[in-house]
């Protein structure tokens, strides 16, 4: 219920800004003019998130990118890997919230195109605003103004900042994200090479055929952001395809302490963690434990599946940590956002052999 109503705050305020311009225009400020201003908002809400998230979209397609989600609460749009349009409800997603997933082809100008997309969106809500305020200083009703300032709110995603928009879900502005990657500094070195890792792993690349000198580099942060830890989750999957599990260890445990426990990333990074201390510590009750603890959040099914099927398999459960493996994989190929698909399949043929393996040696050892 918090989430919903910090998720809603900004129109509100937009709809109450609304009312109060409304008032200098001479206008008395009345019960129903406020109410009038109050739907205003809350009912172009949703196409003003739409048109900017368009704002995104358009110059990513026009700049080669593949686009792979597109989320306008409360659904998400997404293309599955049989080029088929897949509509779900965008539990992960804020009341009001939106994002674009679109991932480049080719290389060359990643940097100028990557800040093209990034900005199309304030773009688009500036001309939106500009367009809202024109209608509404020619058609003189509340619940015009409401729709105009809730538009003009949405402009401040251009100011470089840390946006908490609801208590699990911090983001970094559109104008951060330009910033980061212009400005110079470490950030600009590490969101650089962390938009060349996704690249490459958007264009087939896995965890360990990308350059170490990438992965350091983006993680060379050390300021206990979450652009930090998600560069320190991406290295541990480099580490664990190449095999190094004490270097995985040690990079999947920093990423778990720098998201904060309300953190939604967090709960993928706690499901992944279940995974490897099932796995590869043998530690089955707390991997239990770490699955129990994030059953209501939102992680994609794949990735739950693996971290359970490790769990039964470390609890003596070969036969259900098999079943359970092969879900995993049918759910891992319907997925259109994990870029480490050969990582896991490769985790997931590993967990069904030793599952295999096992379900044959227990009828032996007990006959």
């Amino acid at each position: 219920m918090w989430d919903a109503l910090r998720g809603i705050f900004w129109f509100l305020a937009g709809a109450l800004a609304g009312a109060i311009v409304f008032l200098t225009t001479g206008a008395s400020v009345t019960a129903t003019n406020y109410l009038q201003a109050l739907a205003g908002a809350l009912v172009a809400a949703p196409f003003l998130v739409c048109l900017h998230e368009f704002g995104h979209l358009i110059p990513a397609l026009s700049l080669g990118y593949r686009p792979r989600r597109f989320v306008v609460w409360p659904f998400v749009f997404a293309v599955t890997p049989q080029r088929a349009l897949n509509v779900r409800y965008a539990r992960e997603f804020p009341i009001l919230g939106g994002s674009t997933l679109a991932l480049p082809r080719d290389f060359p100008d990643l940097v100028r195109r990557q800040v093209m997309v990034v900005a199309g969106g304030p773009l688009a809500s500036i001309l939106v605003a500009a367009g809202a305020f024109v209608i509404a200083a020619r058609v003189h009703q509340a619940w015009m103004w409401g729709v105009a300032i809730a538009a003009a709110i949405m402009i401040l995603n251009v100011v470089p900042s840390r946006l908490k928009i609801t208590r699990n879900k911090r983001v970094r502005s559109d104008g951060g994200l330009i910033a980061d990657l212009l400005l110079p500094g470490p950030r600009r070195d590490a969101s650089r090479a962390l938009l060349r890792v996704v690249a490459l792993q958007a264009n087939g690349n896995r965890p360990r055929e990308i350059p170490e000198a990438l992965i350091r580099t983006a993680c060379s942060l050390a300021d206990r952001s979450f652009e930090e830890a998600n560069a320190h989750y991406i290295a541990y999957w480099w580490t664990l395809d190449s095999g190094d599990l004490n270097a995985a260890r040690r990079l999947l445990d920093h990423a778990l302490e720098l998201l904060d426990a309300a953190q939604e990333h967090r709960t993928v990074v706690s499901v992944e963690k279940a995974f490897f201390t099932a796995r590869y510590d043998g530690d089955a009750a707390t991997a239990r434990s770490m699955l129990i603890a994030s059953m209501k959040a939102y992680v994609h099914r794949h990735t739950r599946l693996r971290a359970l099927a490790a769990t039964l398999l470390a609890e003596g459960k070969p036969r259900e940590a098999g079943r359970t493996a092969s879900a995993a994989s049918a759910a891992l190929e319907s997925c259109i956002e994990d870029l480490s698909k050969d990582a896991e399949r490769d985790l997931l043929a590993a967990l069904a052999h030793d599952a295999r393996t096992k379900d044959e040696v227990r009828p032996a050892e007990q006959g």
